[in-house]
């Protein structure tokens, strides 16, 4: 595949690197698209000793500042999806879930179909270890290969660490998921699963504006109920544009292209939960 760009640091402005869609000046930017591509940024970062973040689709991603020094690489290796027979899949790590979804659901399979309202490459949904306190897309992980430093590994998911919405490949890491396996078990299917997930999350979650789903991993409810109706953590107000959803517990919404906004009402929630004696350990990663 021809590269779009010549592979190299550059500094660009831009809204689309964060689900919140705020705007922020990328000192280092780089795109990955193949193995070369990641072990020069790799390098270049450790000569300046600069962090480094591999982006997916940036759906957990908060950037705190408007300027980001962190290097900053969005995954653009080769989409591709391979059937190595019913009901094992190889992927690249760029891949979105959804294609992943559809064989599944034509092919009268189970998957990680509570996935399907979220825009998450393959790679970012392992990093994270994406889904709920039930079931998450490791329930149907069978390897994951993966550039760490100069290696290249492949390890069987149950080999990897990882717990709620946290594994080894989550926030500032050196490490590039390249592509992985999924086995997925026969299922009789009686409606499509994907639609329901869809039309679930229209119903019960807020998308009236942008927002990366959870804040927190572990806080409380309680709390978090009452919060939302203080200023300005669940009212929006002019210039601050940045709220508590009034209709999802945990979760920011936010019409402010600064991130500030949201940084406060992450540590406004901190505070609370600090003074009363409880914890709020943010989901999402936070990058400078």
């Amino acid at each position: 595949m021809l590269k779009r760009f010549v592979t190299k640091v550059r500094s660009i402005v831009t809204r689309r690197l964060s689900t919140f869609r705020t705007e922020h000046q990328f000192a280092h930017y780089g795109e990955i698209y193949d193995i070369d591509d990641f072990r020069f940024f790799r390098k270049w970062a450790m000569e300046r000793n600069l962090p480094l973040l591999i982006l997916g689709n940036g759906s957990n991603i908060l950037f705190k500042r408007f300027k980001i020094e962190t290097l900053v690489l969005r995954n653009r290796i080769e989409a591709r999806m391979e059937v190595l027979d019913s009901g094992t899949i190889y992927a690249t790590s760029s891949l979105s879930i959804m294609p992943i979804l559809k064989y599944c659901e034509r092919n009268s399979l189970d998957s990680f179909y509570f996935l399907a309202s979220v825009p998450a490459t393959v790679g970012g949904a392992i990093a994270m270890n994406a889904g709920g306190a039930q079931e998450t897309i490791f329930d149907f992980l069978d390897t994951v290969t993966y550039l760490d430093g100069e290696n290249i590994c492949t390890r069987a998911a149950t080999e990897i660490y990882h717990s709620h919405r946290q594994t080894l490949f989550s926030g500032i890491t050196d490490k590039l998921i390249l592509s992985a396996t999924f086995r997925f078990p026969a299922r009789v299917l009686d409606q499509s699963e994907i639609r329901n997930r869809i039309e679930w999350c229209h119903k019960n979650q807020d998308l009236s504006a942008p927002n990366c789903g959870s804040v927190f991993r572990e806080c409380d409810r309680v709390i978090m109920k009452r919060v939302r109706w203080l200023v300005p953590c669940g009212i929006r107000i002019p210039y601050f544009l940045t709220q508590y959803s009034r209709k999802v517990n945990n979760w920011i919404i936010c019409r402010n292209k600064r991130s500030w906004p949201i940084v406060v009402l992450i540590r406004l929630v901190q505070f609370i939960h600090w003074i009363l004696g409880k914890k709020a350990i943010p989901e999402i990663v936070e990058v400078d």
